[in-house]
């Protein structure tokens, strides 16, 4: 099958016997997660640090308190670097794996 009609992810196949050697399978890697993971705990913290300065301590101008927004713009920063990072990554290790698929294809092809 030429490679631009195949799908860009596929499914296994459950239950059907395998023919030929096996697929390769690329998963989002633990980079992503790391970046993702970063950038909404910034956020997250940022929202309690508001919201316990407004309920809890009764600050009559609500926001973060000086610094913090430098602060919370850093993380955001890493975490996007390095989320970004992570998908650059998947992506070169997808590409790899198809090329790996496509040559042993055509070597299944012309034994």
């Amino acid at each position: 099958m030429p490679r631009w009609e195949r799908g860009l992810w596929r499914t296994s196949k459950v239950g059907l016997p395998r023919v030929g050697p096996p697929r390769v399978r690329v998963e989002i890697g633990r980079v992503v997660f790391l970046g993702a993971g970063t950038w909404f705990t910034a956020c997250g913290l940022a929202v309690l640090v508001v919201a316990v300065r407004v309920v809890v301590l009764g600050v009559d101008e609500p926001g973060l308190p000086p610094g913090g927004l430098p602060t919370l713009m850093g993380a955001l920063g890493i975490g996007a670097v390095i989320f970004l990072v992570g998908l650059r990554s998947d992506q070169r290790r997808f590409d790899t794996a198809r090329e790996i698929e496509d040559v042993q294809q055509q070597a299944n092809l012309h034994p």
